[in-house]
């Protein structure tokens, strides 16, 4: 069915599609609209599958569809005239489809379940499965990992094995350095902790510079000398007197100096809180801190 002006959805259907002696199943309908000239053309096409259920006559009704003529204001009527179709009995014994005439739906039939027994399961099964030696199969695996293994040795790792050496020593060299005293602070912090709770002098004072020079930001920091010209270590200065008389002097009670590492840690710590303080609050600052307007 083909309409000028009309999409191809608003077509009515062309009717019932019941025939007696035969089975019948429509398809969908091809529904299409396309323009000619800027003028719309819809489309309606319905086709069926008929089989017959018994011999004889078959007759096929006939199809008339109304509509409105604008151009002469008048109802008229298409329709494709009835057809009759001569039907040949079979021979033979007849398709189940031709046996039983059916009033039911296709898609209700095909709906149905098919009828399994487990002896099909069983086979199917048997079907997919291929039985292998569990030994085998091992072997079969273990060959494969190695030949994967030597082929990625003799590719990638022998032709390139002194620059993975040298790239190996460069992440280990970059690690320790990271973690070295004298380049974290941290470390640095705890090994000298440490040392004063052994009361190891030597250890004490080796510890003590290294991390003096965390402290300490506007100087180099490299000896004993060094923290007692410091006035940002200034509370240090009674404990490192107290520290180096005790190491040069054999007996340190003459003078009074007594070396106190419980006393040592209590002040070390307090100067490693204001400095963290210290060090974030300036750190907050510089991060808000607006540009000058006007360069100097």
């Amino acid at each position: 069915m083909v309409v000028d002006g009309l999409d191809g959805a608003v077509l009515p259907p062309f009717g019932a599609t019941d025939l007696d002696g035969a089975n019948t199943y429509p398809d969908p309908p091809e529904i299409d609209r396309t323009f000619v000239s800027g003028a719309i053309v819809g489309t309606r096409v319905e086709s069926m599958t008929i089989v017959p259920t018994i011999d004889g006559d078959l007759e096929i009704p006939e199809i008339a569809i109304p509509w409105w003529n604008v151009e002469t204001d008048q109802q008229q009527v298409t329709s494709i005239p009835a057809t009759t179709l001569s039907i040949g009995a079979i021979a033979e014994e007849a398709p189940a489809e031709q046996a039983v005439s059916s009033s039911g739906d296709l898609e209700e039939l095909l709906a149905m379940p098919p009828v399994v027994d487990q002896d099909m399961i069983d086979a199917q099964t048997e079907a997919e499965y291929i039985e292998i030696d569990a030994n085998w199969l091992t072997y079969l695996i273990f060959g494969a990992f190695l030949i994967t293994i030597v082929s990625i040795y003799r590719l990638v790792i022998w032709p390139n094995q002194q620059s993975l050496i040298n790239n190996l020593r460069s992440v280990t060299s970059k690690i320790s350095n990271h973690y070295a005293p004298i380049n974290n602070e941290r470390i640095a912090f705890k090994q000298l902790i440490k040392a004063l709770r052994r009361e190891d002098l030597n250890d004490i004072r080796t510890n003590l510079v290294v991390w003096c020079d965390h402290l300490v930001s506007n100087s180099c920091i490299l000896n004993m000398e060094d923290i007692l010209r410091q006035q940002e270590a200034a509370e240090l200065h009674e404990h490192v007197q107290a520290l180096q008389t005790n190491l040069f002097s054999g007996d340190s009670s003459s003078d009074g100096k007594v070396f106190n590492w419980e006393s040592c840690i209590r002040t070390i710590r307090i100067l490693r809180r204001t400095k963290i303080k210290k060090s974030r609050r300036q750190a907050g600052e510089d991060r808000y801190c607006l540009p000058p307007l006007y360069k100097i």
